[in-house]
Order: C-alpha cells, then structure tokens, then sequence
C-alpha cells in the first residue's frame, strides 16, 4: 500500500527541474530514514536482536513487485524506488549490503530507526526494542565512514552532482512515547527535541557552538548541494496507535477515521520542521533544501482511495499485519518488535491561558461533537469587557501564546466557542525550547487552524 506515496514528490517536477537534455543531474541518492525508505538494513543488521527471522524476511511482504521479500517493510516498493526510477537510477542498495556497488547510491534507513539516540533513550530509563544503535546520528555516522570510498577520486565536489533524502524521522519516535504509556500531550513536549535532532535552527547551532552535531548542516559541509527533508504522516492514522488509543466516543476520530489527537504530533512536528528549514535556506543560499510531504498525501488518499487505487473499507488497516479488523494490528504479533523506543518524561505543564485578545477566525461550523459547557460568563467591574459572539451557525476561535517569568518555557493555547458561548474544543501546547516571540506567535495561529480542522473535519 505504501507505494500510493508516490505522491510524496512530484516526480515529474524533480527530474525536470535538475535534468537537461532528458539526462538526469543527479548521478547517486543518498538515503537516511526509517522503514519508510529502508531496502534491506534492519534483515541484514549483524547482531542478533530478534528471535528467528523478522516477519517481513516472508510474504507477503515484497510481492506486488518483486515476486519475495527484500527487506522492505511492505508488499510492493517504496518511495525511494520510485525516485530512483524516476531519475534513471537503480534502486539504492542497504548499506549493510556488503559488496554492493554504492556508485549510484547507498541507502542507511534502518525500519524502526528512531531520531533521537538509544543511549538518550536507555538513559531516559525506558525500554527500547530493538536495543540497536540505527538512529539519525548513527546512520549519519556510517555515511562518514563510507565517504572516503565514495569520494575516491572525484575531488571536492564528489558529492554536487546527488540527491540526498533525510526521512521520514519521528514517527517511531512517538510510537513508543505513546506505548510507553506516556499521553500525547507528553509526547508534545518533547516534538521540538525530536525536531532538533533532525534539524537543530541555525541560531541554536550557532549559540551552542554545537557545530558537526547539525545532521543538515553536517550534510551541507560535506558539500551536498540538493537535500530533500521529508516531513513526518499523520501518526493518529496508523495502525498501531488507532489500535492502542482506541475509544468509543466518536468525537476523538476525524472524517477520516484517524484520531484528531494524535494527529496534533505530525502537525506539530511538520511546523516547526519548516521554520528551521527556512532559517537553513537563508543561511546556506547555494545548497538546494526541499521540503517534501507525507501528511497531506495520506490525507488526500483516505479522502479519495478509490482515486488512487485503494479499498475504502481497509484504508486503516495494516496491509501485512494481523488481528484482523478494524486495523489488522496485534501489539502481541511479532512484527511489533521492529518499532522502538522513546521518551522518558517530567511533565510540567502550564495553566491554561486566561485570556483571549484577538479573534483568529470565523469558520461554517461543520459535523462535530459539541462538548456541553457552561456559557463565557461577562465580567463585572468598571473595566467591564464582552466577548463578541461570531455569526449565528457559526465558531469562534481565540488564540493567545504566552512566556514564563524566568523565560525557560513557553505556552500556545487555543479555545473554541459557538456563538452562544458554548466550549467546543481548545488545544494547548508547551514548548520547552527557546523559541522568539513572533515565531511563538506564528504557532500559536497555526495551531489555530489545525483546531478549527479537527473540529469542523
């Protein structure tokens, strides 16, 4: 199923825009990810971490192309093969492949790769499985290795003429937040730490003199010119988490099924993961950094299966799992073993903002839940201020962002009211990093809209 991505990039654009005379400017890709781009790496990882073969060694697991398994975590091929094919290159080879030829490409994607580090994670005292060491920094550490044989000589500029993809990363991450009985608003704490893993901002490399620990901008000194940044699906539309989060209440569940909360994670993540994108476009003019997308696709395929070839009745159901319906997933089936880790965490959190200054917008109330609640009572006093209901039929959202006193957190809030005052939902998130007032400011109505999306979706 995972080769409906296909729309993850535009194919067509990316081969024109780097091509010329029908040949393709790229000569190698170079992958870093989890199962979404691995072609063979976890199947072939030298020490033993799972008892006997891992389920995707067997059908029907590569059959809708390849005729067997190959180590990919679906039935058919994956994003990067499409990519591949598109610009004229052989599928990218696993970097444990010993022997390959990594002439047109190497691929460090290990399934189950998360962003952050098994010694963070093992030090965070939570149980990680597998316990291997396959993250961000260690794929980006096995490429420093394997430079110098793809570098024998081309000189500087070995690396201009290739096409390097960075993720998805994140989604295992949140899985095991979420399995290790954390709450989502917990797992929102820590999105800006997942994201600087990935792509820590320029002013946050600069101030900590942090250097070489950037993964982008230690791919850039490497002299990579074009960097593709995927950005992370909608988690609250996955097997496992609608199967561990599973309710009765209606309300908690989009149009399309997914859980509105746990899709807080991916859209929160996505945010910011474009802000440090473009402060690292301002700062590196000359290197070619595109965001691609994995969140809206999904949307758009769940909205449209039968567009894109899919059964509508098994959107959200693991296409190789087991259990059956509603999501074909068992958290005691083996295959689980390949997803990992996350988090240990100290909530603190603040209270809810108080006040509401400014009207974000006024959106057609649509099919929703309404939570009953009592009606925004007037204050009294000389200093007497109304609130202005919206239209009649329709919401009204108020948004406000906040920073503590001692300057180490800060706060977004959101709240939704219908024009007889009544509560109809509010989000609210805290960020522990130090983030500028505008830039808080910019989140805050983002989150915004994505609220008014839940509520009217």
């Amino acid at each position: 199923m995972r080769t409906a991505f296909l729309l993850l990039f535009n194919l067509a654009c990316l081969r024109g825009a780097y091509s010329g005379g029908g040949r393709s400017r790229f000569t190698s890709i170079i992958s870093f990810g989890d199962s979404y781009a691995d072609t063979g790496n976890l199947v072939m990882w030298p020490e033993p971490f799972f008892p006997g073969p891992l389920p995707f060694e067997n059908l029907p697991y590569g059959q809708t192309f390849f005729g067997h398994p190959t180590g990919r975590v679906t039935d058919g091929r994956l994003v990067l093969d499409f990519i591949a094919e598109a610009l004229g290159l052989p599928f990218v080879p696993p970097y444990l492949a010993k022997g390959s030829n990594f002439s047109a490409g190497v691929n460090f994607a290990v399934a189950g790769a998360p962003a952050l580090t098994l010694t963070y994670l093992q030090g965070q005292n939570l149980t990680v499985n597998p316990p291997i060491n396959s993250s961000l920094h260690d794929q980006l550490e096995w490429f420093q290795k394997l430079k110098p044989s793809l570098c024998k000589g081309q000189g500087a500029d070995c690396f201009g003429s290739s096409l390097f993809i960075m993720g998805e990363f994140g989604s295992n991450d949140y899985r095991n937040i979420l399995m290790s009985n954390r709450t989502v608003e917990q797992a929102l704490v820590y999105v800006p730490l997942i994201v600087d893993s990935i792509s820590r901002g320029v002013e946050s490399w600069l101030k900590l003199n942090r250097g070489n620990d950037n993964p982008l901008q230690r791919l850039i000194q490497q002299g990579a010119k074009y960097i593709v940044v995927a950005d992370v699906f909608p988690t609250g539309c996955i097997p496992p988490i609608l199967t561990m989060l599973a309710s009765p209440n209606k309300v908690k569940y989009d149009r399309h099924g997914c859980l509105k909360s746990g899709n807080r994670l991916g859209r929160y993540q996505n945010s910011l993961l474009r802000q440090w994108i473009k402060l690292l476009r301002h700062e590196y003019p000359h290197t070619k950094i595109i965001t691609a997308e994995y969140y809206r696709p999904v949307l758009a395929f769940l909205d449209m299966p039968g567009h894109f070839g899919l059964n509508s009745s098994t959107t959200l159901l693991a296409c190789c799992g087991a259990g059956g319906p509603p999501y074909n997933y068992d958290f005691n089936a083996g295959r689980k073993a390949i997803h990992e880790q996350e988090f240990h965490s100290p909530l603190s959190t603040f209270s809810f903002i108080q006040k509401y200054p400014a009207d974000l917008a006024l959106i057609p109330r649509g099919a929703s839940g309404t939570a009953t609640s009592t009606a925004v009572q007037q204050p009294t006093g000389a200093r007497r201020k109304t609130w202005t209901p919206p239209l009649e039929g329709h919401f009204k959202l108020m948004v406000d962002a906040a920073i503590s006193r001692n300057n180490d957190r800060r706060c977004i809030a959101v709240i939704c009211r219908d024009e007889l005052g009544h509560y109809q939902g509010s989000s609210e998130v805290v960020l522990q990093d130090m983030v500028k007032a505008e830039t808080l400011e910019a989140m805050a109505f983002r989150e915004a809209f994505a609220l008014a999306l839940d509520i009217v979706g």
